[in-house]
């Protein structure tokens, strides 16, 4: 197949030409970890129907399992497909066979976290406490992942799902719950959804923004906004005290740190603390630091896999050859 004139090659395969520094830098460590740890052949994408091989694409990730760090989130990740309901976008091919894609992301960080708290493993709440003082966090009750509260016209009336999902207690027995948004290289969406009349009416029932927040989301609403009404409303419908939405994505993501501030500008200043943003590797750092050895090995990998950048930073300034 000849290549495009839109690629250029790297050591693991081809990579768009037109790209953010962090995009190549964070495809270039998919695509070693695919070439030299996994040694899978290249797939094409990032879509089922495309025929444009990328480095940082699996073939036949469905039965190889290798988008997953371990046996049992390739085991949840096929489950979750099987029993998908009709309101739920998992996007099967990106899920297995993308590993650039935060949903895999999400599903090898949270998954062995989501297993762990019900267990009764106390290493995952010392690990939110830790990074979250503020929410004074007691007791923490579970983790879902891709979890879209139903029925949706009883929430915003789209098919936003939080890509995880705590409830919590405070110290003092009171119920909290964070929706968190997980981003590895991908863009926000800032598209706007249906039904934007709902969604300024959720606004107006939080009680969290000014005047002219309210007026602003009248004309936009992007997927910042709708995980926070999302949340917010999940709030009030089911009894909690507290709710936050937090971003977890890497430390040099700039554009979450924007968006966040231009959400923030729509809010009252009192409620300007329920957004939060975590840098992916203090998060990483921080359950490596309480994970009992037994469980390290996975959140060792995880950190192998999507944060080591060091093993590619020699291929950084590739050009077209």
């Amino acid at each position: 197949m000849p290549r495009s004139a839109n690629v250029i090659n790297t050591p693991y395969g081809p990579a768009p030409r037109v790209e953010t520094p962090l995009q190549r830098k964070a495809r270039l460590l998919q695509g070693h970890y695919r070439h030299t740890i996994l040694r899978l052949p290249i797939g094409t994408g990032p879509t089922r129907n495309a025929e444009q091989r990328y480095c940082n694409m699996l073939r036949n990730g469905e039965t190889n399992g290798g988008n997953f760090l371990t046996t049992e989130v390739f085991e949840y990740a096929k489950f979750r497909c099987r029993d998908k309901r009709d309101v739920e976008t998992i996007d099967r091919f990106r899920l297995f066979n993308n590993m650039l894609s935060s949903m895999p992301m999400c599903f090898n960080l949270f998954v062995p976290l989501r297993s762990a708290v019900r267990r009764g493993h106390a290493y995952v709440m010392r690990a939110f406490q830790y990074l979250l003082p503020q929410l004074n966090i007691g007791q923490l009750i579970n983790i879902e992942i891709e979890f879209i509260p139903v029925p949706i016209d009883e929430y915003i009336n789209d098919k936003s799902a939080f890509d995880v999902f705590v409830e919590y207690r405070t110290s003092s027995g009171e119920k909290g719950c964070i929706g968190i948004e997980t981003k590895y290289v991908d863009a926000l969406g800032r598209n706007n959804p249906s039904d934007m009349g709902k969604k300024h009416r959720v606004a107006i029932e939080t009680g969290c923004f000014t005047p002219s927040g309210l007026d602003s989301i009248k004309r936009s609403c992007p997927q910042l906004i709708r995980n926070f009404l999302l949340i917010e409303k999940y709030r009030l419908r089911h009894g909690f005290v507290f709710s936050h939405s937090l971003i977890l994505s890497l430390k040099e993501d700039n554009e979450s740190v924007e968006e966040i501030a231009a959400l923030k500008k729509l809010l009252r200043r009192e409620t300007q603390s329920k957004i939060v943003k975590l840098s992916l590797e203090d998060f990483v750092d921080a359950v490596q630091r309480y994970c009992p050895e037994l469980y390290r090995r996975w959140i060792n990998e995880f950190y192998r896999r999507y944060l080591d950048f060091d093993v590619v930073k020699d291929y950084l300034a590739i050009a077209d050859d």
